[in-house]
């Protein structure tokens, strides 16, 4: 099935007028459209990396306590850090069905990067100056 998201003008503007490099959380319940909403904005903006949270979870923690069920640290070294110097990044995703993580992926250095899925935007990712689009410095 594709979805077809319409991004408003506004947010289109105002993706457009932040500080590069930017992260941008795309968070909400589960079948809510963040994937999708990410991928819209990734066709329509030239230097954008998609990075799902589901790639850092720890599944052994998945049905304790959902915010404490991703590797936010990795998360910070394999992904936050490198953007935040404009590096290329590499990083490993949970491979679900053995529990282990994957060879290495890489993503070009970018101008954007969408963090997007449940407990993105936990003040623990919250590494590198960035902006909420409507607007307040975080």
């Amino acid at each position: 099935m594709v979805v077809k998201v319409i991004i408003p003008n506004a947010l289109i503007l105002r993706i457009s007028e932040m500080r590069k490099p930017a992260i941008i959380a795309i968070e909400g319940y589960g079948g809510s459209g963040k994937t999708s909403l990410a991928d819209t904005i990734k066709q329509r903006f030239k230097s954008v990396a998609v990075v799902p949270i589901d790639d850092f979870i720890l599944k052994d923690r998945v049905f304790e306590s959902w915010a404490d069920a991703f590797d936010r640290k990795r998360l910070e070294d394999q992904i936050l850090k490198p953007f935040s110097k404009g590096a290329s990044i590499h990083y490993q995703k949970l491979l679900w069905d053995s529990n282990t993580l994957s060879d290495s992926i890489a993503l070009p250095a970018t101008d954007i990067l969408i963090v997007e899925g449940i407990s993105s935007y936990h003040p623990d990712i919250a590494l590198l100056r960035h902006e909420n689009l409507d607007g307040h410095t975080h």
